[in-house]
């Protein structure tokens, strides 16, 4: 091999280690859904852990993993507060440093029990 063909690859490799870093600089409070983790949060610590699983969570909606009120009981654990008026769950978050928030996962749900909208709210 020549010396340019190894300098090629190493530059390469250079080049996909800084994607990587800057990929997870982007975006490094991504995590991925921890059943246990998630029903036992209780301190703003533990709640920016749910923060950090939201994007995975609502995947797992979107593709119907979690596609109902007896499965997302089940996988979330009892809602932190249900909306009498339109029966909608929420679940709250904590923000991305640890911090006091005021962010909820909200869940609407059909009479049938089946997901029909889920959105991350902050209420003021």
């Amino acid at each position: 091999m020549s010396k340019r063909a190894v300098w090629v690859i190493a530059i390469i490799c250079l080049g996909v280690s800084i994607l990587s870093v800057l990929y997870s600089i982007a975006d490094p409070g991504q995590t991925p859904f921890d059943q246990t983790a998630w029903r036992t949060a209780s301190s703003e610590a533990d709640l920016a852990k749910r923060n950090q699983m939201i994007n995975d969570v609502e995947h797992k909606i979107d593709d119907g993993e979690f596609n109902n009120d007896d499965t997302i009981r089940e996988k979330l654990g009892k809602p932190d507060v249900i909306d009498e008026t339109t029966g909608n769950w929420y679940y709250r978050l904590g923000s991305p440093g640890g911090t006091s928030s005021n962010r909820r996962f909200e869940l609407a749900f059909e009479k049938s029990g089946r997901v029909i909208s889920r959105r991350v709210v902050s209420e003021e």
